[in-house]
């Protein structure tokens, strides 16, 4: 008798869980259902998983034809069906049956939710975990949506590209017309340029990393947002990891050798007093001086200056990434009184000026 229950017990456990799987003759029905209202959109061409789920699926392409759609995410096989703004799809990754209801929320991105073995809509779907999907639309095609004005500027060359903490590396741009090509550190690089703005779109291996927007600085930088695996003015970009982006071209660490314009008068090599850190100061100074060049450190920073007559040029750099930038002058007491910069050089307007002083240490 309880060899007779336990096997009734398996079978009601057997039925329940098959009746609450969903198949793909019953998700494609469920397409169907979905046909109420116009295709608002067309999902046709190239899309990319998001920052945060599902990017093992790789690389979207549909082919949209009235409300339906096909194609492929990866090596999953899609079919579904566009309902004004949403998109229906089911999902076949071998064993695996999926159903999916994305909305668009602008030109280039879809957001929703997929569940396995369920319709999206049902209360089974609602009772199991569901795996939130981006898809975005072919970085391409974002870039090509940016060619505005013509250019203004020009970022061909060599830059130095901050932070260096994402290993981002050196940038070696070339700029045609409005296209951009390139490298920055170890990323392919596509981009425009419109106006005075940069758009960029960073990549390596099978898909886009970073996308970029840019504006150029008063000092020769260009600076703005980088977003990764998110187009940087999308819905999606709200909440994928942001970064800020600084190019600095590498002609603008020839700023130093710009002002080597006499030869030095001054050694300022030695220990130098710039203010106790605990009192809003610079901390303590150790510089060595070769000829007009300079080096060592002011407190938690490493420098790299040059003497020019009686001018001491400097920069600040924390982390590989240049903080400040200062001018002193020698004065009659032998100590060293000037201003500092952050995050520009000395001679950009708009600058935010911080006092900065050396006291001679014997």
């Amino acid at each position: 008798m309880k060899r007779l229950m336990a096997v009734s017990l398996v079978g009601l456990i057997c039925l329940a869980i098959s009746s609450c799987v969903i198949t793909h003759f019953e998700a494609l029905n469920w397409l169907e259902t979905k046909k109420q209202i116009p295709p608002g959109f067309d999902i046709s061409g190239k899309w990319y998983p998001g920052w945060e789920n599902w990017q093992w699926l790789g690389e979207g392409n549909f082919v949209q034809n009235g409300p339906d759609f096909h194609g492929t995410l990866g090596s999953s096989n899609v079919v579904g069906v566009i309902s004004g703004n949403d998109a229906y799809f089911v999902i076949t990754f071998r064993a695996s049956l999926y159903t999916a209801k994305l909305t668009k929320k602008d030109d280039f991105c879809l957001i929703g939710n997929a569940v396995r073995n369920a319709n999206i809509d049902s209360e089974t779907a609602q009772a199991q975990p569901n795996a939130q999907i981006f898809l975005q639309r072919d970085f391409g095609a974002w870039l090509n949506t940016k060619l505005g004005p013509p250019p203004k500027v020009n970022i061909s060359g060599t830059l130095q590209v901050e932070p260096a903490s994402e290993g981002w590396g050196e940038a070696n741009i070339i700029q045609e017309g409005p296209s951009l090509s390139g490298r920055i550190g170890s990323y392919d690089l596509k981009g425009v340029v419109s106006g005075t703005d940069v758009y960029l779109v960073l990549s390596r291996y099978w898909g886009v990393n970073y996308t970029a927007r840019l504006s150029k600085q008063d000092d020769g930088t260009f600076m703005g947002k980088a977003t990764k695996d998110a187009i940087v003015d999308s819905e999606v970009a709200k909440t994928a990891p942001g970064y800020l982006m600084r190019l600095i071209p590498l002609g603008l660490d020839n700023w130093l050798d710009s002002k080597e314009t006499n030869p030095p008068k001054i050694d300022i090599s030695g220990r130098w007093d710039a203010g106790s850190l605990s009192s809003g100061g610079w901390g303590d100074a150790n510089i060595i001086q070769v000829e007009s060049k300079l080096s060592g450190n002011i407190g938690l920073y490493k420098i790299v200056g040059i003497v020019s007559g009686t001018n001491v040029f400097l920069r600040l750099l924390s982390d590989g990434e240049v903080r400040y930038t200062a001018r002193l002058s020698k004065q009659n007491d032998g100590n060293l009184l000037g201003i500092a910069v952050e995050g520009k050089y000395i001679d950009a307007e708009s600058a935010q000026i911080h006092a900065i002083t050396l006291i001679k240490l014997k």
